[in-house]
């Protein structure tokens, strides 16, 4: 197991609104999600169903921002907010919490966009936030690719290792099981937030490029 649980990279500001998205995601899971008998009913009035998109309905635009704040079980909602802890804060930092807020939307637009039209099971409904989480990946290695992150390698321990190898390996990893089309997972929501979340920062990097250093921060 591979699981990032930290990094070298200091902020200088408090991330509110990755704190906000995070209370808002674990406060809708235990009103939404916390049973089996109420996610199915939160799932038929708040859920994401790729059978029945209709571009032009209002309602189903409601359902990708509300499918997004649903999750399916702890260990889901508990992954995509630690990712979200982990890389957002930074994420943050750079872009402002209004413009961090609008990007972290829209890469969970995108991502169920490319999920709508790749899933081999449009009757599975979709919901959780790891469209969005996977744009925060892809901003932070290009706003930050040789910072440090904190594996935990169980039962070994710590390795750090720069962001842009370690987040590397976890789009392959995507790529990989999107292609092996396994049922139960929305691999290609994974890569169409995390391309989101690259094409958003390479023109902001590029924009603010006297910003960027390429090398970690001394602050």
């Amino acid at each position: 197991m591979f699981l990032p649980v930290g990094d070298d990279n200091p902020r200088q500001r408090v991330p509110y609104v990755t704190i906000l998205l995070i209370g808002l995601n674990i406060l809708f899971y235990f009103l939404w999600c916390s049973s089996e008998a109420v996610l199915d009913r939160t799932i038929k009035v708040h859920g994401l169903m790729p059978l029945e998109v209709d571009w032009s309905d209002a309602g189903w635009w409601q359902d990708i921002f509300t499918s997004m704040f649903m999750h399916a079980n702890l260990l889901h909602i508990a992954g995509n907010m630690l990712f979200l802890w982990v890389f957002g804060d930074n994420v943050e930092d750079k872009l402002g919490p209004v413009l961090f807020a609008v990007f972290y939307l829209m890469a969970g637009v995108a991502a169920d966009a490319l999920h709508v039209y790749t899933t081999p099971n449009p009757d599975l409904p979709t919901l959780g936030a790891s469209g969005a989480v996977s744009g925060v990946l892809g901003a932070y290695v290009v706003f930050f690719p040789v910072h440090r992150v904190h594996l935990l390698i169980f039962p070994f321990g710590i390795l750090r290792t720069p962001a842009f190898l370690w987040i590397g390996i976890w789009f392959v990893e995507q790529l990989m099981f999107a292609s092996l089309n396994t049922r139960g997972v929305a691999w290609y929501a994974h890569v169409g937030g995390f391309i989101a979340g690259v094409a958003w920062a390479i023109p902001w990097r590029i924009f603010h490029h006297r910003s960027f250093t390429g090398r970690p921060r001394d602050d």
